[in-house]
Order: structure tokens, then sequence, then C-alpha cells
């Protein structure tokens, strides 16, 4: 196996000191608030030591228990770059007694600060990368538990985080297969996906929100076709970029070629979308790609400084570990993707996935009876997200 014991280029690790109290965390408010964003802080760490030597691992020593099996940590080091700060949730999922769930509104096209989406998490922290400026909808996988596949990519957008219903974990590509089950040589390139691929249709359940807007899905494209399937059946198909979404159908976005083979869908034709993913998981968010796999960092880039979060997995210990780094601050500058492979592979984990960076890096934990924010996001307070992981309670 590959060892584990690399060290950050030119880093002093700061390790959090024997005896003292893991790293504070500051309420985060209630999710009935209507504050949320511009009322939530954090008190930093401070009690902190430097390491006997860069070579030494990093460790996380005297965790806070936030519940059976989960507790929070704090991480540091010190480069020729700066001071870097984070925090750790590991999970021991032998042995806990809290559940992995994707959290997110009710509506794919829809964000909501952390609290708002995690209300009765024990932790959570933020998922993937979505379409800030567009839609507002997550670019990758999303599966509940409850409700199913709830969005994804054919292709381009596909590696996540996901467990099976029998508790069995994974990182890395997800295959979504998606079809019409009547018109099999019509790609279908996603299921509420922010974009739908050139010579391709795009489906949008209910559970994207009330109104499909073909022109933010496509660019812009002109060579656009809708169509609105109620009840099973066509109701409307017309070149028309906003649809009103029907509370029992789907509507269809077409762009290329598929355009051109959605006129073979007039008025009352049958029209049966038809959508898995591969190895059928109970949970999935995705994020941009994997930082390391194997125990072997495959991410290298080594350049930008920005706040990271991402989820990793010991498969051998079977622990998952829920990791951000602070940044654009001068109390700690954020780090690179290499840096968070390294950090990943460090603490234990083989495989490790890229979340959502910058202003959306969030991490929640429950502690002393309420969800408290244990990190200090750059924006300054939560950013609205379209989706997160939580660890909550069982039955």
């Amino acid at each position: 196996m590959p060892s584990r014991r690399t060290a950050v280029a030119g880093a002093s690790l700061l390790l959090l000191a024997v005896g003292a109290a893991p790293a504070p965390v500051s309420a985060a408010p209630s999710p009935l608030s209507s504050t949320a964003s511009s009322t939530a802080s954090s008190t930093a760490p401070s009690e902190v030591r430097r390491a006997a030597a860069a070579a030494e691992p990093l460790r996380l020593v005297n965790g806070q228990m936030l519940a059976r099996g989960v507790s929070l940590h704090a991480l540091g080091y010190a480069d020729d770059r700066g001071r870097l700060t984070g925090q750790v949730i590991t999970v021991n999922l032998s042995a806990t007694s809290v559940g992995v769930e994707n959290t997110s509104t009710h509506r794919v096209a829809q964000r909501a600060t952390l609290d708002r989406l995690s209300g009765g998490a024990v932790a959570a922290v933020n998922g993937d990368f979505f379409d800030v400026a567009g839609t507002g909808a997550p670019r990758g996988f999303g599966i509940s538990r409850s409700r199913g596949v709830l969005h994804g990519p054919d292709a381009g957008w596909n590696h996540a985080f996901f467990m099976t219903r029998t508790g069995r974990v994974g990182i890395g590509p997800l295959d979504l297969q998606a079809r019409l089950a009547e018109f099999p040589t019509v790609r279908v390139s996603g299921v509420n996906s922010p974009t739908v691929a050139d010579h391709s249709v795009g489906v949008y359940n209910t559970r994207w929100g009330p109104v499909v807007d073909a022109a933010a899905l496509t660019g812009g494209d002109r060579d656009v076709r809708t169509a609105v399937i109620s009840r099973g059946r066509v109701v409307l198909n017309a070149p028309t970029n906003r649809r009103s979404m029907p509370p029992d159908g789907f509507v269809l976005v077409a762009r290329g070629d598929a355009a051109s083979q959605l006129l073979a869908m007039p008025y009352g034709r049958v029209v049966t979308p038809r959508a898995a993913v591969a190895g059928n998981p109970a949970v999935a968010v995705g994020g941009s790609g994997l930082l390391a796999k194997d125990g072997v960092v495959v991410n290298r880039s080594n350049t930008t400084l920005a706040p990271r979060t991402s989820i990793a997995y010991d498969r051998h210990a079977n622990r998952l570990f829920l990791i951000v780094v602070d940044g654009r601050s001068s109390r700690s500058r954020g780090a690179t993707h290499y840096e968070m492979a390294t950090i990943a592979t460090r603490i234990g984990a083989e495989d490790a996935l890229n979340l959502d960076g910058g202003g959306s890096t969030t991490m929640l934990a429950h502690v002393a009876g309420r969800l408290r924010l244990a990190n200090r996001p750059s924006d300054g307070g939560m950013r609205a997200i379209p989706n997160g992981i939580a660890l909550v309670p069982r039955g």
C-alpha cells in the first residue's frame, strides 16, 4: 500500500495541544431564523503547538465527540506561504449512531444556507459545485435515500461520493443511464442538470422547480425546442424557451440535432423517460474530481490557495472524513488541491473527492444543544448552496 506519511512540502505542522479543547464552534442561527447569513460567526482555533518536525504525520488528537463514532478535530500547519487552519470530522461507519445523507432543498434549482438544509443534523458540510451565475442547480449527481435520483449528467461532471443501501461507500465516477423509452436514438444528456449538451435532450421533472428556462440551460442557443409531457403524453411542443412544469409530468429541452428529433413527438404522443444510476446507490453528492485514489495523490495542482472542502474515505478502517480548510484571511491562507489531497491521505484516507470551495466552504457541528458553525466561511457568513452532506441521527 502506498505510504501515507508524505509530508506537505515545506510545512511545519501545528497540532491541537494534548489536553486542549477542540476547535471552538460558534452558534449557527436557528433554521427558523431569517438572518442566517448575516449573523453566523466563528471563533478561530487558538491552542496549537508546533510539531517536532515537518516529516511527522498529520494527526488528529483530542477530538470533541459529536455522537457515537463521530468526532470533530482541528488541524493546521504553517509554511513559507503562511498559516493554514481547518477542521476535520471523522466518522467510524462501523460503530456510529448516524447515517449519511444528501441534504438539499425540495427543488433542484433552489439554494439555501447549510443550516437551513441540515436542521436536526449532527454535522454537515457543503456539497457540489453549482451553476452560480445561472440556474443555481448542482453540476453533478444528487441521490437521496428518500427521494431517489434528484439530478445528474450522463458525462463530464460525474465524480461523486456515494453509498449503497447496504453501507458500501464509494468515491469515483457514476454512470447515469437515461433514455426516452419510445425514442431510443435520442440522447438524454442529463436529468435536472444545469446544462443540456449539444445534440441532446435534457429531462426536467417536478423536482427541478415550477419553471424551466431553456435559454439558461443551453447558453442562449437558438436551435432549441421544448416539449411538455403531462400524464405521459405530449401536450405542448414548440421552439419556446420558458415552460411551466406540469404537476403530473416533465419538460424536455432539446438542442442541435435533438431539436429536430423532438418534431417526431406531436401532441398526444406517449413519451416515457427512464433514468437510473449504475450500481443503484442510495445516496450521492457530486464533486469536481478526485484528489486522491488508492492512497495516492492524483490532483497535484499546487498553485491556487482557496478555502476548500472535501470528503474522504478509509475503506480498510471504514472511516469517513469531512474536511474543510478556511482561506482568504490572515488566520488561514487556504489550501491547494495538492495540499487537500495530502491532508486526506496523511490522516488515513485512500480516496478523496473535491467538493465546492471558496465562499461555499462551510462546516456545521451540533455542540452544546445547537447546530453551530465550526469554520469561518470566507464570505463572512453562510452562502446559499444547493446541497450538502449531512450526518443525521438514525431511527
